[in-house]
């Protein structure tokens, strides 16, 4: 049986569909009826139905974006438009979104049947092909993919079986005689457990892989899944022999950034050439598989197969330069590169002289001119886009062709800058140039030198608590049930001590097993703070060490505790946690001798815990930001001030590597200022006096130029002053232009006139306007026949027995008749709160249970007479915009009061809202003028009625609703 969905806004046309038709003898079934597209969506994702009937104009989601959304989560279903619009148009764009029929309202019932039937038909037919075809493929694609792994591998070596496979399985056959392999490989330390699960970031590489080689002129025959973590990639090699290696390398360069970026994977690529199509392909792939795992590294790179260790280069001068081809347009030291690659910058570039017996200065540049020429030659690159500045100097010309303004501007600039340049010259030979950024250097290359070594002790404890993991005594002693406790503990305390050994870091090494045994490597009678229950929960729940607070033993000495689960690589056997206790001392060593009797250091963690410092007392404590010496959250200098003097406040992070160890910590200096640059403040003093004396000086020129310059545009104010002041005056005293400031004179004189000009005509279109729409609104038509008809039509549906039709049409005529009312401007109150419930009976007919309005109006108040067609259009817009777009039932009040003077209305809805404005004048034209006459109109109205001060305003709040206000002041002959 066929199953149908029915998706349209109005009730009864849901209800006319469903039941007038006697859908089961057709051997359909409808499965659900929606009443917007959005609705219509849910129910469409979880029955599935095979045909799908739905209107064009729908809240919250059109019929054509409902058509749309269907066709993007690929439902097997068709679907029927039904619209009321017969513009050929509409059909176009409804088919275009994938429609399988367009019906015009009212529909025909035999042909709606004979649509259905014929398009469930189809779909049933479709998803039986498709279902076939899917089959297919996923065998095609997994006999395909064999065949390349087989091919790869060198399981298949017969040329002639090659040759038949190629003919029946969906593979192009080369064109070129040579091909281009190419093996893409992740470099294992960039990947970790959860990337294993992310199906979306190894999409994602083979995704660049074939963009990547379409980019950079590669025609891809395919790209194949060799391992776990490796792709290979087989291309025709049409690119010329000359610029082969330097495309090659580009091609491979920006395929490494661009899976970075994407994926967040570091990988290597090895190329190849295959001779042929058939054998040659095997021995290609081993060469270039071999030269994409040479060339691994933490940086990743790009090997050929004829490329001997790029002519025996060490690896560090390898990724050196592999770091310049991706980085080359960036801030390239040799201080960042030394830091990548992990040497000293001193060291790197000995190798680099050594090696290529180059510079790596020169290196760097020769390949930023290198990619400079091929820029060039690329067409759609010009020089200024290559050029690092570019300069064309027509300041001669420009001086010609400055008027008033532009000289006061260029005066005051070039006053300015002649004095900033004389502040900097001074200050760049007396500080800058000579000592200054010497001292900030000398300050950052201590830390940097420290850093480095508090980096090798994380690496010794780090590599002491591998030694701990992979030992297998551990694991067995731990789990012997034939030993005690303490014959237990005995035990591992003499591994540890051999795994200790003489290590003067570890002050302590404790392991907590599952069970809460604690084994440590210092006797029990050595009392030490107990790890705390936070330290283990961190521990027990992440994947990488994690550092805890700072503790103290019966001493009062201070250790760093790094701890991580005990878990075995090889086996995954986990028996609980192991805290290693590293003293403070070793690490406060490192630091001790640098910027003696100038300042100290000390060693803080992310949240600025203490960790190391001089001062004992405070180690362990969490430095509060009111603190002097706080480090703050960026790195580098600043200036700070305690007890009344001054400090360098120099903050060091230490390497993102050891991020991977739980190591958040930053280097913090802290060095007095005067002892700092007391060599330069004699220097910075002569500045100060000097640049004092040269602002002076420039002063009092500046304001000398620029009264001589200003004075006409003085004289011109005056004049303009007294314009605006009751309104735009002519000006009958006008000067002849003579000479800029008399020319922009007459020009705003001219501007006045236009200006008033317009003025009154807008004004008289205006009042011309006003009164063709209360004319429009006054007008009586001649209402018999409208009236006739309705009541034939009520009568006609109380003999059928239809007292919903009866209730609708009954409604409408009192709509009308209120409304129309003889052509009256003004009607009592309870006229119109009559008007506003004839509308919503209409509108709670069409829409049942999407709204309910309430009404307040005290009786005292129903006789008043106002003006007519006031409430319903803010009724109205209440629903239509409030309550279309909300989910559940909404709630409409009607409340009115009364003062002293003035009469109040409110409408306020709890509907979808709006950013409000507040003022009626100024919200959107749009949405004011969507709902009956518009609310532009009743404002309007209102206020020509009973005057400026009365009128409508309007405040809304999204997700809350809607309050419309009409106030009107009531007249002399309504106050008693």
């Amino acid at each position: 049986m066929l199953k149908a969905l029915i998706v349209d806004d109005e009730y009864l046309v849901r209800a006319g569909i469903h039941e007038t038709i006697d859908w089961a003898s057709y051997g359909v079934e409808i499965v659900g009826e929606a009443s917007n597209g959005l609705e219509g969506l849910d129910l469409a994702l979880s029955l599935l139905p095979d045909v799908v009937i739905t209107d064009v104009r729908m809240p919250f989601m059109n019929g054509l974006e409902f058509l749309e959304k269907i066709r993007e989560h690929r439902l097997p279903c068709g679907v029927i438009m039904l619209s009321g619009y017969d513009e050929f148009q509409y059909a176009q764009e409804a088919l275009r979104h994938g429609a399988s029929s367009y019906l015009l309202k009212p529909v025909n019932i035999d042909e709606l049947v004979e649509e259905v039937l014929r398009i469930g038909r189809q779909t049933t037919q479709q998803a039986g092909d498709r279902l076939q075809l899917h089959k297919l493929q996923e065998e095609e694609h997994a006999i395909t993919s064999q065949f390349w792994m087989d091919l790869f591998f060198g399981r298949i070596t017969d040329v002639e079986v090659i040759k038949e496979k190629y003919d029946w399985l969906p593979i192009r056959l080369p064109s070129a005689d040579t091909l281009l392999v190419a093996v893409i490989a992740i470099v294992p330390d960039t990947v970790v457990m959860d990337d294993f699960t992310a199906t979306s970031k190894w999409t994602s590489v083979e995704q660049q892989i074939r963009l990547s080689a379409s980019e950079h002129a590669l025609s891809t025959v395919t790209t194949q899944r060799s391992a776990t973590t490796e792709w290979t990639l087989i291309a025709e090699l049409n690119l010329p022999a000359a610029g082969l290696g330097a495309s090659l390398y580009a091609f491979g360069y920006s395929l490494i950034k661009e899976i970075r970026e994407a994926a967040g994977f570091q990988v290597t690529i090895g190329f190849a050439q295959a001779a042929d199509p058939y054998t040659g392909i095997s021995a290609a792939f081993v060469k270039a598989r071999e030269a994409a795992h040479k060339s691994i590294s933490g940086l990743g790179g790009v090997l050929f197969e004829t490329d001997d260790e790029r002519s025996g280069s060490r690896r560090e001068v390898r990724d050196a330069l592999a770091y310049i081809r991706i980085h080359y347009a960036d801030n390239v030291t040799a201080d960042r590169v030394a830091e990548q690659v992990h040497v000293s910058a001193t060291h790197l570039m000995h190798l680099f002289r050594k090696d290529l017996n180059k510079t790596f200065y020169e290196c760097l540049t020769e390949y930023r001119i290198d990619e400079a020429k091929r820029l060039l030659r690329h067409s759609s690159y010009r020089v200024y886009e290559v050029g690092l500045h570019g300069s064309n100097d027509r300041s001669s010309s420009l001086l010609r062709q400055l008027k008033i303004r532009s000289r006061i501007v260029f005066v005051l600039i070039a006053g300015l800058s002649l004095h900033l340049t004389l502040m900097l010259g001074v200050f760049n030979i007396y500080a800058h140039t000579y000592l200054k950024n010497d001292l900030y250097n000398h300050i950052g290359n201590i830390q940097k030198e420290i850093g480095l070594s508090l980096e090798l002790i994380v690496d010794d404890i780090q590599m002491l608590s591998l030694r701990f993991l992979v030992n297998p005594d551990i694991y067995r002693i731990s789990g012997d049930s034939t030993l005690n406790e303490q014959e237990k503990k005995t035990r591992i305390r003499s591994l540890m001590e051999g795994i200790v050994a003489k290590n003067e870091l570890v002050g302590d090494v404790v392991i907590i097993t599952n069970e809460g045994t604690h084994y440590r490597y210092r006797s029990d009678k050595d009392i030490f703070e107990d790890p705390d229950a936070i330290l283990i929960s961190n521990i027990e729940q992440s994947t990488l060490p994690v550092i805890g607070k700072v503790k103290h033993d019966a001493e009062g000495r201070a250790y760093v505790v790094f701890g991580q689960k005990f878990r075995n690589f090889n086996t995954g056997q986990n028996i609980g946690i192991i805290l290693l206790y590293v003293k403070e001392s070793a690490l406060y060593d490192l630091y001790k001798p640098a910027f003696e009797g100038m300042g100290y250091s000390y060693i803080a963690s992310a949240n600025n815990e203490v960790l190391s410092h001089p001062d004992k007392r405070i180690v362990g404590n969490t430095l509060l930001e009111s603190d002097s010496f706080h480090p703050g959250n960026q790195s580098g200098y600043r200036n700070v001030k305690s007890n009344r003097q001054d400090y360098v406040l120099s903050t060091y992070p230490l390497s993102e590597r050891l991020n991977r160890f739980g190591v958040h910590w930053k280097l913090v200096s802290v060095v007095s200022r005067p002892e700092l640059f007391g060599a330069i403040n004699e220097g910075n003093r002569n500045a100060l006096y000097f640049a004092l004396l040269a602002f002076i000086g420039l002063l009092a020129l500046s304001f000398y130029l620029a009264a001589k310059i200003t004075e006409p545009v003085f004289k011109l104010t005056k004049k303009l002053g007294s314009i605006g002041k009751s309104g735009l005056e002519l000006v009958h005293e006008r000067n002849q232009p003579k000479d800029e400031i008399s020319e922009l004179e007459h020009s705003y004189y001219t501007m006045i006139d236009r200006i008033n000009k317009l003025i009154s005509e807008n004004n008289e279109e205006k009042e011309k306007q006003r009164i063709m729409e209360l004319t429009a609104l006054q007008s009586q038509i001649n209402p018999h026949f409208l009236y006739n008809t309705l009541d034939a039509i009520t009568w006609t549906a109380r003999l059928k027995k239809q007292p919903e039709i009866e209730r609708m049409i009954s409604a409408l005529a009192t709509f009308f008749r209120i409304s129309l009312h003889k052509g009256d401007k003004h009607i009592p109150v309870e006229e119109e709160i009559r008007l506003v419930q004839s509308f919503v009976t209409v509108e709670l007919m069409r829409f049942p249970d999407k709204f309910e309005v309430t009404y307040d109006i005290p009786e005292p108040l129903r006789k008043i007479r106002i003006l007519k067609l006031i409430l319903q259009p803010l009724v109205e817009n209440a629903i239509k915009h409030g309550m279309s777009e909300k989910l559940g039932k909404g709630l409409v009040e009607v409340k009115s009061w009364r003062t002293d003077e003035n009469l109040y209305f409110e409408i306020k809805d709890d509907g979808v809202g709006f950013k409000s404005k507040s003022n009626v004048q100024s919200t959107d034209k749009n949405l004011l003028f969507q709902s009956g006459y518009g609310l532009r109109n009743v404002d309007e109205r209102i206020k020509l009625e009973y005057g400026s001060e009365s009128g409508l305003s309007i405040t809304s709040e999204p997700g809350k609703g809607t309050t419309a206000l009409i106030r009107i002041r009531l007249q002399k002959d309504q106050l008693s």
